[in-house]
């Protein structure tokens, strides 16, 4: 027993001393920790780039959100399996990067698979692979909640935190992808949303997310769906460039649910159609814009056509 607290007590004696070796000397520590899912160990390596931890949850357990850290992963399946524990929480002020330069579908994938319950407002429960606190970032990842343990699976819930970034991941197989209930101030890049029930959805005011550069592509229903005005997916007050590619989605690429007038911003995308089709009963799907009750204005100028359309 006392050799067994001993090599407990060194070890967090050997990772707090390689935190503070790590300082740079300001007012808050600005480092790296590492994780390979191959050869990491979470109980005797000090998560650095010899070293590295095993899991992503051990990482961002030892990670301080005030001490602006980067958590960078190496290729391989980060799931329970692993010894991840979900949903996964990326700490405020914490950035995890996997393979950035291929949204994580690289010739071997970094892959965070899994879900675990979130509560929502009655008090029921979704499932979610990510759970993102304020300022924090991710970055380079295959995204999918494959869980069983509730009826919906949205790899990343954006509620009560702002100034997220979501940047450069292929994100699948969700009932939707990114479920946006109330977070603003975010930035979604360069993601790859495809496969999933629905894309992005926003059912709740975000006038100052920037949603930009994103495929959102042969989605089961929906590219993206919107219960509110103000969101910016090209031209509003966010100052997103547009570039998102709303290409080739079940239902329809983009679908407004908004029964109040106001505008929705979607200038300078790509679509299927040039320009690009509007309805109001849906009657066939495969429509790019269906405004099911005609009294918000979504506004779609500077549209082209996206590079494979579906007709």
């Amino acid at each position: 027993m006392l050799k067994s607290r001993i090599l407990g007590i060194s070890i967090m004696a050997a990772l707090l001393l390689s935190a503070c070796n790590r300082n740079n000397g300001g007012s808050a520590l600005n480092y790296d920790y590492y994780v390979n899912a191959a050869v990491g160990n979470d109980y005797l390596n000090d998560g650095s780039q010899d070293n590295p931890f095993k899991t992503i949850t051990h990482a961002l357990g030892i990670a301080n959100g005030d001490m602006n850290i980067s958590i960078k992963v190496n290729p391989g399946t980060y799931d329970v399996v692993n010894g991840e524990t979900f949903p996964i929480e990326v700490p405020t002020g914490v950035s995890l990067i996997g393979d950035e330069e291929n949204r994580g579908n690289g010739s071997e994938t970094t892959m965070i698979r899994g879900g675990g319950e979130y509560p929502t407002y009655d008090a029921n429960y979704i499932s979610t692979t990510m759970y993102m606190r304020e300022g924090s970032k991710i970055s380079g990842f295959i995204l999918e909640d494959n869980s069983t343990v509730a009826s919906f699976h949205m790899p990343f819930v954006l509620k009560y935190d702002d100034d997220i970034t979501i940047h450069r991941n292929t994100i699948i197989n969700g009932d939707h992808a990114i479920y946006f209930a109330g977070s603003d101030f975010d930035v979604i890049t360069d993601n790859n949303i495809t496969k999933n029930r629905n894309g992005i959805s926003v059912i709740a005011s975000t006038p100052n997310t920037r949603i930009e550069n994103n495929i959102i592509t042969h989605n089961r229903g929906t590219g993206v769906y919107t219960e509110v005005n103000g969101v910016d997916f090209g031209g509003g007050a966010a100052g997103s460039a547009g570039g998102n590619i709303f290409s080739c989605n079940s239902g329809n690429d983009l679908m407004s649910y908004i029964s109040f007038s106001g505008l929705v911003f979607a200038e300078n995308n790509m679509w299927d159609h040039t320009p690009p089709t509007e309805t109001i009963t849906n009657e066939s799907g495969g429509i790019d814009v269906y405004n099911m009750h005609d009294v918000s204005t979504i506004e779609i100028s500077g549209y082209t056509l996206a590079p494979s359309p579906c007709n």
